[in-house]
């Protein structure tokens, strides 16, 4: 998710990250394990996104599909990225949205979620 961050800031739209993202993860390009996916579904992913980010944290876990994999979760925690105040402290250069921006310890706690780092969701 660091990475994927710091790939987020340097955009000039960071709002495209999920179609950048799985523009070169549909070509072929291996994650950094050497996984293809080739299959994600960019216009589910973004549906399913957005009840999952006016979901509180306590019921985070049972919003997210059990079919997401590892992309799915990284493109749904770029996302929240992309609705947080860091991003628009570290680019001052861009409006934030008109929308709700998050805290960055709310980010941490919702992004350990969506990346399952307790280890329940198995790839």
């Amino acid at each position: 998710m660091t990475a994927d961050r710091a790939g987020i800031i340097c955009l000039d739209n960071p709002s495209v990250f999920p179609q950048v993202y799985t523009s070169v993860r549909t070509k072929g390009v291996p994650d950094s394990l050497g996984r293809q996916n080739k299959n994600i579904d960019l216009k589910e992913l973004t549906a399913s996104y957005e009840e999952i980010r006016v979901t509180p944290v306590r019921e985070l876990q049972a919003k997210i599909p059990a079919s997401f994999g590892n992309d799915e979760r990284r493109l749904i925690a770029g996302m929240d990225f992309v609705s947080c105040e860091i991003l628009y402290i570290w680019r001052p250069d861009i409006e934030k949205p008109r929308s709700h921006v998050g805290s960055k310890q709310s980010l941490e706690i919702r992004c350990d979620i969506i990346a399952d780092t307790d280890g329940t969701h198995a790839e």
